[in-house]
């Protein structure tokens, strides 16, 4: 049986773009929630089951193997590892929280410019790329605002961390509005 979540990039967009946008605006609102066990146990649980539902994709859709799906599954094995070991290692970890938080933007924004660039239309591209840099540009801001080169501290920290979550959020969304629209295909004679 076929998982809806993965017939195309789209439905699983919604879902990261739900769990950033709770996850930024919680930190807004709530600026210790940043700090607090909770972000951390809701940011290993992400990529515990980003890694099992990357796996499963591959097991699943048995008939799609192209070296895309390789891919994703190494990346959903290496994900799963990482997860694992936050767990096991929680108690040294959840210090740096903020780096965690800094390195899974980084990806999702690495994903987010693979998607836009491999998008099909120019809309899609004019849409998704900027929004795609921005989530990339927020990861390294809070990189760096994490190891206090930023001004403002740790309400800097805070407000950017917020903020990277909130446009890698408002991503999400487009690259879910964007490929939920059917493309019209167009024979031989049309253009």
């Amino acid at each position: 049986m076929r998982m809806l979540l993965f017939e195309h990039p789209g439905k699983s967009a919604l879902l990261r773009a739900a769990f950033f946008g709770l996850m930024g605006s919680l930190t807004l609102l709530f600026p210790e929630f940043l700090f607090s066990g909770v972000f951390y146990a809701l940011l290993v649980g992400y990529c515990l089951l980003n890694g099992i539902f990357r796996t499963a994709r591959f097991f699943l859709r048995k008939d799609a193997r192209t070296p895309l799906s390789y891919a994703n599954l190494a990346a959903g094995c290496l994900i799963l590892v990482f997860g694992v070991h936050c767990v096991v290692f929680a108690r040294y970890l959840v210090q740096v929280t903020p780096v965690l938080l800094s390195s899974l933007l980084l990806l999702e924004g690495a994903a987010y410019v693979a998607a836009a660039c491999h998008a099909g239309i120019a809309l899609r591209r004019r849409v998704l790329l900027p929004l795609a840099v921005m989530t990339l540009l927020g990861a390294l801001a809070v990189f760096i605002f994490t190891f206090g080169f930023g001004a403002g501290g740790l309400t800097g920290l805070i407000q950017v961390s917020g903020a990277s979550l909130l446009i890698s959020c408002a991503c999400g969304g487009a690259l879910c509005l964007t490929y939920r629209r059917p493309q019209k295909l167009c024979t031989e004679g049309e253009n």
